[in-house]
């Protein structure tokens, strides 16, 4: 199973706290199965979380795993008993790889996650339309931009 910074089907993918934000879409977890797709198996539980106040992409996202963790302790009896039941997901999927945000790259390295969310989204709107014109198909790496130390 996987504790997804999602509310599937949306956001499929790698950092959907991110696309979430610059998507516009709602925000939760989902704790779901694990199977031969991309977030594609069934639900085990999904929360919403409802943001308010002043906040970091950083913050959004600490925040994010908090909830995912209170999500996991709240359902970890029926985990562990079994007595799980498994919802399909329901709605129009949408998914992100790390190549779509490597475009946003130079934010996450140069202080974008401490930025006001509404400052960092307009910045990566931003950069993500500029980049439009690079070649998709040159070679690219990408980051993950909660351990920006780290290539992947």
């Amino acid at each position: 199973m996987n504790i997804h910074t999602g509310l599937l089907p949306l956001n499929r993918g790698p950092n959907p706290h991110l696309w979430a934000w610059l998507d516009g879409t709602a925000k939760g977890i989902t704790i779901h199965y694990i199977d031969g797709g991309i977030d594609t198996g069934d639900i085990i539980a999904q929360r919403q979380i409802e943001f308010s106040g002043q906040m970091t992409f950083q913050s959004s996202y600490d925040r994010h795993v908090e909830e995912g963790g209170g999500l996991f302790r709240d359902e970890w009896h029926k985990i562990r008993s079994n007595s799980v039941k498994r919802v399909k997901q329901k709605g129009e999927p949408t998914s992100h790889t790390l190549k779509s945000q490597k475009p946003m790259e130079s934010l996450f390295y140069n202080g974008g996650l401490e930025l006001p969310i509404e400052e960092f989204c307009k910045q990566a709107k931003a950069l993500l339309t500029k980049s439009k014109e690079i070649s998709l198909n040159e070679p690219q790496t990408a980051v993950n931009p909660i351990t920006t130390n780290k290539t992947i």
